[in-house]
């Protein structure tokens, strides 16, 4: 077998860990809430639709809720919705991917699929969220940044500031990213700029058209709401640690703790050491940066990404301590490309050295996920705030919804079915649509645990 043999087999087995199983995917609030508002854009033919309301009282721009609505329109089914999602999405990372590593940086093809590995990027590929998306938006924006840094072109620059106009609009969050990314641009590049003013102009053209509706709603915002409150030490040290998107490190932020225990009898002592394996993620980051900082005085690209990356991990680590946010693994997603492109350097520099590593470090994500595809597939997802029910356990509760009387009632036990309702009442309305409501034959259904161990729905009819 040849190496581009085994390097388009090794693209296809994380797409195949990516879509298999798609009804154990997550489907909680956000999600839902998103799709409910698309069905409802759609249906008044509303073309312009703001995103959720952030913790500052202002509403996210309306990419996210453009691509949301595309998919509905291509789709009314919530498994299919979910495979179109996870398609778009590896393959905006694959391309994003290619020009990041292979095209600019000169680098080798094999950490695509090793990117696509990131344990942390299954579960965001697999999931209906504005923050999921920038995850590829990012990594396309970089890597048309990375190339227009090598060959000039305007087409490049046209694609990577399109991109981060999009990013903006879909999370405020990725602002600490953008920013030094267009500065840099404008800076570096002011005589380029000038020198190839027609297509400069056409640039700002295209931008202005993308940032004009969402630039019109917030100058009309009257105020901010109050933030979180300013952080402590945690919120100061949480961007150091962007490179877990990269290993197993915290899963149990989704799954539990000890989740890597109750596969089977002995599972820790055989995933464990995979576990420990995947932290080499977090100094390889680093061991990115010094790389480029070697190469700063041979390579003005190289000098421009070293300002952009500390650039953004400032403005980054500032967002969090004002903001206080380090709970969550999604606060990377606005700015994680740059984490993507200095893990893929260091990565890539261990590559040429031991790929005996290298390879022990991959096999060490897929058997994570492997793992991981397991656990939820045996507990039906998780009691975890952040997991919830899986969407086939949800998909059969909305089903026999669609067959409940007019004063007939749903009692939810589960604490995600009570808390976040909207999970199954958005699946109730995809089918509607659907045309699947059937009889109504139900006066009571009772949402429960199916037992004490696990997360799977039971559920009962009257």
């Amino acid at each position: 077998m040849n190496k581009n043999t085994l390097f388009i087999l090794s693209i296809m087995v994380t797409l195949i860990l990516r879509v298999i199983y798609i009804g154990n995917s997550s489907f909680i609030s956000d999600e839902a809430l998103f799709l409910t508002k698309a069905i409802e854009s759609n249906q008044i033919g509303e073309w312009f639709t703001l995103g959720l309301k952030g913790k500052m009282g202002i509403h996210y721009g309306p990419i996210a809720m453009l691509y949301f609505k595309i998919l509905i329109f291509l789709s009314k089914d919530i498994f299919t919705l979910h495979l179109l999602n996870t398609f778009f999405v590896t393959f905006m990372t694959i391309i994003g991917s290619y020009f990041l590593f292979v095209r600019s940086l000169k680098l080798s093809k094999w950490l695509i699929p090793i990117v696509l590995l990131s344990p942390y990027f299954w579960f965001y590929s697999r999931n209906l969220w504005d923050n999921s998306i920038n995850i590829p938006l990012g990594i396309m924006c970089l890597g048309f940044f990375t190339t227009f840094l090598k060959e000039k072109k305007p087409i490049y620059a046209l694609f990577f500031t399109v991109l981060l106009n999009c990013m903006v609009q879909v999370h405020l969050m990725s602002l600490a990213f953008v920013a030094p990314l267009l500065l840099s641009y404008l800076f570096f590049y002011r005589h380029w700029i000038i020198e190839k003013f027609k297509y400069s102009l056409g640039i700002l053209v295209v931008n202005a058209l993308v940032a004009f509706p969402y630039l019109k709603y917030l100058l009309s915002v009257d105020g901010l709401e109050a933030s979180q409150g300013v952080g402590g030490s945690r919120a100061i040290f949480f961007p150091f640690f962007s490179g877990r998107v990269f290993s197993l490190f915290d899963y149990s932020y989704f799954l539990g703790k000890g989740w890597h225990k109750s596969l089977f009898s002995g599972s820790e002592f055989l995933l464990g050491p995979f576990m420990v394996v995947s932290w080499i993620a977090f100094p390889l980051v680093y061991f990115g940066l010094y790389q480029i900082f070697k190469k700063r005085n041979f390579d003005e690209s190289n000098k421009i990404l070293l300002i952009v990356s500390i650039s953004t991990f400032v403005l980054h680590l500032i967002l969090c301590f004002m903001s206080n946010l380090y709970t969550h693994p999604h606060y990377y997603n606005g700015v994680i490309a740059l984490t993507v492109m200095l893990f893929g350097i260091g990565l890539n520099k261990l590559l040429e050295s031991n790929i005996k590593v290298v390879s022990i470090y991959a096999l060490s994500l897929f058997i994570g996920i492997v793992s991981i595809h397991s656990y939820v597939d045996i507990h039906g997802g998780s009691r975890k705030l952040h997991y919830g029910h899986t969407l086939k356990d949800l998909n059969t509760a909305a089903q026999k919804i669609t067959q409940l009387k007019q004063d007939g009632v749903v009692e939810r036990k589960t604490f995600h079915t009570d808390k976040f309702p909207e999970g199954i009442d958005t699946i109730v309305k995809l089918k509607i649509l659907q045309g699947l409501k059937t009889e109504a034959i139900y006066s009571k259904i009772k949402l429960n645990y199916l037992n004490d161990q696990t997360n799977h729905l039971k559920i009962e009819t009257e």
